[in-house]
Order: structure tokens, then sequence, then C-alpha cells
């Protein structure tokens, strides 16, 4: 790590690549969309939490949504 600017006091920042090839999704038909959510805080307490993820395409001149993927995300109960 570099030394803080003696000026700012601030270091500069560091850039770091790495392989995510999850971390995204293009379609190139629609360049943008929208992210809807649902929470499940699970059935009795110290139950699996889940939140439904749905991305919708925004198509036409209108503004519709059409879904264009959607998926699930899960947590374990904390002790």
């Amino acid at each position: 790590m570099s030394e803080p600017n003696p000026t700012t006091g601030k270091r500069p920042p560091v850039y770091v690549r790495e392989p995510a090839p999850w971390s995204a999704v293009r379609n190139a038909a629609h360049a943008y969309g929208f992210a809807a959510f649902t929470l499940d805080p699970g059935s009795r307490p110290g139950g699996h939490t889940t939140i439904k993820v749905t991305d919708y395409d925004v198509v036409g001149s209108g503004g519709q949504l059409a879904p264009f993927e959607t998926f699930t995300l899960s947590r374990p109960p904390r002790d």
C-alpha cells in the first residue's frame, strides 16, 4: 500500500482485476432494466431467509417490463 498524499492525507486507490464471470449478464437488445425483490423472512424464528430477485427488461416506447432473469438468494439463520 502506498503512503498517503501529504496534501490530502488520502492514499491512492488500488485497482485489482478479478475473474468474475458470474458478476453480470448483459442483454444487448435491451440496455435498461429494473429489478424487483421479494423477501421471505422465513416461517419461524431461526429459519432460512430468502430473497427472490426478478430482473426485468424495459421494452417498448411505453416502458413495458418483460422478465429477463429470476434467481433466489438464501441465508441460513445466524447463531
